[in-house]
């Protein structure tokens, strides 16, 4: 996969954590002192912001990667048709080994990897995104009582959902592309 489009999918990750770390901070100081404390560090607070926004995009991306990874294993077994998970991590590493041989397969993987961990990425600061969207609400507006703060559980409980589902199907399409790529190059190998 190439190097820029892992940057990008872990700035994306990392945008996503400093909206809720940003909200967050609002929630506990307040919108109007974080504004004025944003505006007076200037424009080379963006520069910082977008190097801890990578930052976060990577660290937070191993951690959601962890949180998923009973759930991998079960999807994983249950393609490959294997429940001793030393065995399906082997049939995952010879189908690698098979995709790895042919670019167009290797590219369709790394493609369904991307998509996957954008998603995986957007369902948990979703998540993040809402909660802090929802003290902020409670915390310096209207509070719990106020239409926007329902508005804001709904939405965001929705897009943390589609998010999610969309995770879950790609993880499985992934598993069953890898699969089915292996089948494939067995039956025709490449001759280089």
């Amino acid at each position: 996969m190439k190097t820029t489009a892992i940057f990008a999918e872990l700035l994306v990750g990392g945008l996503l954590a400093t909206t809720w770390l940003l909200l967050l901070v609002m929630a506990v100081a307040g919108p109007d002192e974080t504004i004025t404390a944003l505006r007076q560090l200037g424009v080379g607070v963006g520069m910082l912001g977008l190097a801890y926004a990578y930052t976060s995009g990577v660290v937070l991306d191993r951690l959601w990667k962890r949180l998923t990874a009973g759930k991998s294993k079960t999807i994983k077994a249950r393609v490959f048709g294997e429940e001793d998970p030393q065995a399906v991590r082997r049939l995952v590493t010879q189908a690698w080994v098979e995709v790895g041989r042919d670019e167009t397969h290797t590219n369709w993987v790394n493609y369904m990897q991307s998509r996957m961990r954008v998603a995986r990425a957007g369902f948990f600061n979703m998540i993040l995104i809402t909660a802090a969207a929802l003290l902020l609400i409670l915390w310096q507006y209207e509070g719990i009582g106020s239409g926007i703060f329902w508005l804001v559980a709904v939405v965001g409980s929705w897009l943390s959902r589609v998010c999610w589902q969309a995770f879950e199907g790609l993880r499985e399409d992934y598993y069953q592309t890898l699969k089915l790529a292996d089948e494939e190059l067995k039956r025709n190998p490449i001759r280089r």
